[in-house]
């Protein structure tokens, strides 16, 4: 039986509440990962998630970790994500992560944090056991989507309703034409802040808020300008195992099913978790 000590990653992204906003994107960017564990100090305090940027009206040069994690406290938003510990098991580990909502879980021994769970990890271990399992078994055929015209501010409001960190882009004929994702907002967001940042110090010789600004304005910009127009999906034929492949090597934690153009559904990282703990997989 698969248990959390063969599939945890001891080398991991980490983060400290110190650290400005910009500083942690720009690693998380460097790793490919989509989340850190998160430190005040020596002291683990949980997990942080690249899409909690898209929560607030944030200056990333200058915001530290500790007054993001201070807003969603306000909002009672909490930090706190299950425990791992090496022995926990291959249906346990899968529910936990659906239900939390997030791309890693920490694991320990004792008080002390030895590695994580990714989502990825878990993926790889199921895949073989989907093979014949068609995708639209476990897809839902209810897409949330944003259309070519719809302004940013539309699809992140989309994405903190829905909990999704990937939109499909439909077309005026409502054809799949893209995708807009979490990275390409808050890399929107960091390019607009920075130039804000840079024009404001070249004028006025120190900061002022101009980032944020910047960023008021990029959410009145259409979806086309930042959506990418390399969508990835799948066909009504293919079987969950082809769609793990695609997300294991696309780094997505969802797949579009698509019918040539026309959108039938859409399977998650999550509906296969959930799937998966009540197969009782070893």
């Amino acid at each position: 039986m698969t248990v959390a000590s063969d599939i945890m990653d001891e080398d991991f992204s980490k983060a400290d509440v110190s650290m400005t906003v910009s500083k942690w994107a720009g690693l998380l960017k460097k790793s490919h990962n989509h989340c850190s564990a998160l430190y005040n100090g020596k002291k683990f305090i949980g997990v942080i998630e690249k899409s909690w940027l898209l929560t607030s009206r944030i200056d990333p040069e200058t915001m530290k970790l500790s007054n993001l994690v201070n807003r969603r406290s306000k909002s009672k938003i909490s930090l706190y994500v299950p425990r791992l510990t090496k022995d926990t098991d291959f249906n346990d580990m899968c529910r936990l992560m659906y239900t939390s909502n997030v791309h890693m879980l920490p694991v320990f021994n004792k008080e002390k944090l030895v590695g994580v769970v990714h989502v990825y990890g878990l993926l790889r271990e199921l895949k073989d056991k989907y093979a014949r399992t068609p995708v639209m078994d476990l897809a839902s055929r209810k897409v949330v989507s944003v259309n070519e015209n719809d302004d940013i501010g539309r699809a992140i409001s989309l994405m903190l309703t829905s909990g999704v960190k990937r939109l499909p882009v439909v077309d005026k004929n409502n054809k799949l034409s893209g995708f807009v994702s979490v990275i390409d907002l808050i890399e929107k967001f960091h390019s607009s802040s920075r130039s804000g940042t840079s024009n404001s110090s070249h004028n006025t010789g120190k900061h002022s808020g101009s980032g944020v600004s910047e960023q008021s304005h990029t959410t009145s910009l259409p979806v086309s300008d930042i959506m990418s127009s390399n969508a990835v999906c799948c066909g009504e034929k293919t079987s969950v195992k082809g769609a793990i492949e695609a997300m294991l090597s696309e780094r997505v934690s969802s797949i579009v099913v698509a019918n040539g153009k026309d959108i039938v559904g859409i399977i998650t990282a999550t509906d296969i978790l959930k799937d998966a703990s009540s197969r009782k997989f070893s």
